[in-house]
């Protein structure tokens, strides 16, 4: 299952990045953190939510709203861009 592999190695990333992150931001490291894990898991649930159906276009929406979201806060409150 392709799906499962990709979940697997997903939420294999996330003990990485707790240990090779340096943290010279801590809010930085802890917003980047949050989306690790959050991406991941939600992508866990629309699969196994959908497994006899596969992803469906909202489900695609909503992991594409969390990635834009994600850049939307790290750009607005974390580096100040805009």
């Amino acid at each position: 299952m392709i799906g499962g592999t990709a979940i697997s190695l997903s939420l294999c990333v996330l003990p990485i990045a707790l240990v090779s992150t340096p943290i010279q931001n801590f809010q930085l490291f802890w917003v980047n953190l949050f989306f690790v894990a959050l991406i991941p898991t939600v992508f866990l649930i629309l699969v196994l939510k959908n497994k006899k159906s596969g992803l469906i276009l909202w489900n695609i929406l909503l992991l594409d709203f969390l990635l834009l979201f994600y850049v939307f806060v790290i750009l607005k409150w974390m580096l100040n861009v805009f």
